[in-house]
């Protein structure tokens, strides 16, 4: 496949799931296009994964959202989790996805089905999971918490290998990756610091110190990575280099860089996303160990995660845009819930979902539904953060916002996708 059938998907903090497909213009340039808006989620969305036509979603509102990229539909929702889910990430097979959240519980689930499988309740000694990264052979599964740990888990065994403290300093840790090959994995354990871990020698390969905070790290190749965060900076480094220097360092952004996510396609290309805070997203080509910007879309939100994912045009249910697209303004109801049973948990249908859903969870949701209110014609978008700043301050970043937010009507629930 090329790089025209590469899509990025982010996720806000007002609530939206957007998607961006790559397109080439008449002069053979690169062009990012709204291919899709999604308004499912009442509260900020916090993560976001995929594997093939699999796209989950989990956010504040302590619900993880489900979507077929084929079909472009919503196919039900997951509420075993009662806080924030920080973190999801798939299988490499797309077997099973796990999920980590505020309540400091790491779960797993089937995917298909979605049964339940497996819950490690206070998987951090009862604090939040903020981080997790499979390994590729599906078998070890590294997950970060506020209890200052990394914690190794055994997947073929369902149990807890080890623990290795990352001390106090490290109660906020940003992130968690394994490189492609699984032979090192990188940690974020907060501030100007990232640690490289070597699985042959069981500790610290290096620690690299920056000039500014790192957010978010990934992996080019499987020696080459990049480290990203405060200041807008991208900076490369090689698994090679012993000086602990980067190889390349450019400025991306004008704001932090939120997420970033990378891929290599047949032809051996390798593309990089990267997201900012100021909603802000560009595709880079790496090649000859240099970063090269091939295009920028601006999304008008505050971008809080990214995803990528590589669809086959002939099987995806959409056509190939040529213009900025504007989702379709749908009524904005919620998933309709066919529940049976008496008890204080039923099972409850949601598309082709079947999961577990407690009644009292359930009805809290729905009073903190009622609370946000709907983006869409005349609505007001009330301000996520500093809920203490002036009510000037407010109203200027509530009309900055519903001006691009009208252009995103919501869609209650639904893929909305409009086609050219």
């Amino acid at each position: 496949m090329s790089v025209t059938s590469l899509e990025i998907i982010v996720g806000t903090y007002e609530e939206f799931l957007l998607g961006y497909r790559v397109t080439k213009t008449e002069i053979k340039k690169h062009k990012l296009v709204q291919s899709f808006a999604n308004h499912s989620h009442r509260a900020s969305i916090r993560c976001v994964t995929t594997c093939g036509k699999l796209l989950a979603s989990g956010g504040a509102d302590e619900t993880i959202y489900l979507y077929d990229l084929h079909t472009r539909k919503e196919t039900g929702m997951l509420m075993h989790h009662n806080g924030t889910v920080h973190c999801l990430e798939f299988t490499r097979n797309g077997s099973h996805l796990l999920s980590g959240s505020e309540d400091g519980n790491l779960a797993v689930c089937r995917t298909g089905n979605w049964q339940l499988e497996k819950v490690w309740g206070a998987a951090h000694k009862g604090s939040a999971v903020t981080s997790m990264s499979v390994h590729p052979t599906g078998k070890l599964l590294l997950s970060l918490g506020t209890d200052g740990t990394l914690r190794t888990w055994n997947l073929i065994k369902g149990r807890k290998a080890y623990v290795t403290n990352l001390g106090k300093e490290s109660r906020w840790s940003s992130g968690v990756i394994w490189s492609p090959d699984g032979s090192h994995y990188i940690v974020l354990p907060g501030g100007k610091r990232a640690d490289v871990y070597s699985v042959e020698t069981a500790g610290i390969k290096c620690s690299l110190k920056l000039q500014w905070g790192v957010c978010c790290a990934c992996f080019l190749t499987s020696d080459i990575f990049s480290l990203a965060g405060e200041g807008g900076n991208i900076a490369l480094y090689s698994l090679n280099e012993k000086s602990g220097e980067p190889t390349k360092e450019v400025k991306a952004h004008e704001d932090r860089v939120k997420a970033t996510g990378a891929i290599t396609l047949a032809d051996s290309s390798t593309w990089l996303a990267s997201a900012s805070s100021g909603g802000q997203i560009k595709l880079w080509q790496f090649k000859d160990g240099k970063l090269k910007e091939k295009c920028c879309a601006d999304a008008g939100c505050r971008i809080t995660c990214l995803t990528l994912v590589l669809l086959d045009p002939s099987v995806v249910n959409i056509k190939e845009p040529e213009v900025d697209i504007k989702p379709e303004s749908n009524s904005d109801t919620e998933p309709e819930f066919i529940a049976t049973g008496t008890s204080s948990k039923h099972t409850a249908e949601i598309g082709e979902v079947i999961v577990e859903v407690d009644r009292t969870t359930r009805k809290r949701k729905r009073r903190k539904s009622k609370k946000k209110n709907s983006v869409g014609e005349g609505a007001d978008i009330e301000c996520v953060e500093n809920g203490n700043k002036s009510m000037e301050k407010q109203n200027v970043k509530q009309e900055r916002t519903k001006k691009k937010m009208k252009e995103l009507t919501s869609s209650g629930g639904q893929w909305s996708v409009q086609d050219i």
